[in-house]
């Protein structure tokens, strides 16, 4: 995704197993900053840093206190977790390990391993007031892609507060924009092939998409589980999602990209987000208000989802 606007300012840095760039008019103190935020939460909640706050409570199995920031994103993430239906969430960690999902992607896939899915005994314990974490043995948290969308939430909202006119902050593929005037933010066809982007506009706003990369495992494994089998979900989709935050957008594109369509198109409207979800074979069912946002059919026009069928 990337957004086009009059800015003069573009900022792009690595982050978060991925990169984070920031689009704005205003002054580079204020992207400095809003870097800085974006590096010290992913010391805090990254699974790949085994000294991060996030790793630290994960092998813990008993309560420990962290930061109110880490408690207030887990609570929501779980609150991800009832608002989907259980499609999205972030309890499956050891799962993902599991399937090889041990590194950031672009290091490669890991060898995985056979363990048997347990369904816990125990729920994850937060109490964000007292900033108190109870994670059970047996159980991982992985904060992963709601992270990356959180950071680009506080990011965007720390240059926007700062007198910027726009600003669009894009971590790993979520974006969240703040604008006083319309923005264009384009997404790219979702096989990766050479089909115009769609693009769509918004003043205040999250985008994610979510569904299978395409870094595989050796028998095909993706990131993308299954939350009731513990295992890689079988034939996702890729469900492109315009929401009220980027944290947002992401936890419902991750569980439109798994759930069963009628379940998504529920949670989807129930929430009042705007979705396009993109099958295997093409076809594309569209959610929420598409005509509100949406500049430039792109990749949605018939022949160029033919040429991206897969």
């Amino acid at each position: 995704m990337s957004a086009e606007h009059s800015a003069i300012h573009a900022v792009t840095e690595p982050a978060m197993g991925a990169q984070v760039r920031i689009t704005t008019d205003t002054s580079s103190i204020a992207i400095r900053a809003a870097l800085t935020i974006v590096a010290t939460l992913e010391k805090q909640w990254s699974r790949f840093l085994p000294d991060s706050e996030l790793s630290r409570a994960n092998r813990s199995g008993a309560p420990i206190v962290v930061r109110p920031s880490t408690a207030r994103i887990i609570e929501a993430a779980l609150g991800g977790r009832a608002l989907t239906r259980g499609w999205f969430d972030p309890t499956r960690g050891a799962e993902l390990v599991a399937a090889g999902y041990d590194g950031p992607l672009a290091e490669g896939w890991g060898r995985g391993t056979t363990t048997p899915f347990r369904h816990p005994t125990r729920e994850v314990v937060v109490d964000a007031d007292a900033g108190l974490l109870e994670i059970p043995s047996g159980v991982a948290l992985d904060l992963g892609g709601v992270a990356k969308g959180w950071a680009a939430d506080l990011a965007s909202s720390v240059v926007f507060d700062n007198g910027a006119d726009f600003v669009g902050v894009e971590v790993g593929g979520d974006m969240r924009i703040r604008s006083h005037h319309r923005a264009m933010v384009e997404i790219a066809a979702p096989g990766g092939e050479t089909a115009g982007p769609m693009r769509v506009g918004l003043r205040d706003g999250g985008v994610a998409v979510s569904g299978p990369t395409r870094r595989h495992g050796p028998s095909g494994e993706h990131h993308l589980i299954d939350p009731f089998t513990g295992r890689p979900a079988r034939r996702p989709r890729v469900a492109a999602v315009i929401a009220a935050s980027a944290a947002g957008a992401e936890m419902l594109a991750t569980a439109a990209a798994i759930a069963p369509l009628d379940t998504a198109c529920e949670f989807l409207e129930r929430t009042g987000a705007t979705a396009w979800l993109v099958e295997a074979d093409g076809d594309v069912v569209a959610v929420g208000e598409p005509d509100r946002f949406l500049l430039d059919d792109g990749w949605l026009a018939e022949p160029a989802r033919r040429e991206w069928a897969v």
